[in-house]
């Protein structure tokens, strides 16, 4: 008998958060990434559902004692995404993409970002430094007028 970590998720999706321990047979090979058609985060290409992702950070930032292995977990789906060729890679890219706009939210930079939009709305601010025209002002100084 062998004892593995179930993907226990939404069909195609893998959990960053704390596996369940499962019956496996010993012939049976798992598949690191699970691909199934018509799940939220293959709409998206990515291996998580946007929302366990979302969930994951905030729990992985908190630091709490399950941070270090819910970001093993993390990790370790990653690796066997790319393992698996183009389309594993593709799709880790795409996750780690997703986490890094959802972890935008902890950040400094968007508590700076809201309270000078709240100061905006408040019309506290002089024009100049309403937030949409510094922000504009600092991509265009930094990519030399190339939207992206």
């Amino acid at each position: 008998m062998k004892i593995a970590a179930s993907m226990n998720s939404k069909a195609g999706c893998t959990p960053v958060t704390a596996p369940q321990p499962v019956y496996v047979h010993p012939n049976e090979r798992q598949s690191a990434v699970s691909l199934a058609d018509g799940s939220d985060c293959a709409e998206e290409n990515l291996l998580f559902a946007r929302e366990e992702l979302a969930s994951d950070i905030a729990s992985i930032l908190k630091g709490d004692e399950y941070s270090a292995e819910a970001l093993a977990h993390l990790f370790i789906i990653l690796r066997g995404a790319m393992a698996g060729g183009l389309e594993g890679i593709n799709r880790a890219s795409e996750t780690l993409g997703a986490a890094v706009e959802l972890t935008f939210a902890h950040s400094r930079a968007h508590g700076a970002a809201l309270r000078l939009y709240l100061l905006a709305q408040e019309g506290r601010l002089k024009a100049e430094d309403e937030p949409v025209r510094l922000i504009g002002a600092a991509i265009e100084r930094s990519t030399g007028g190339a939207r992206g």
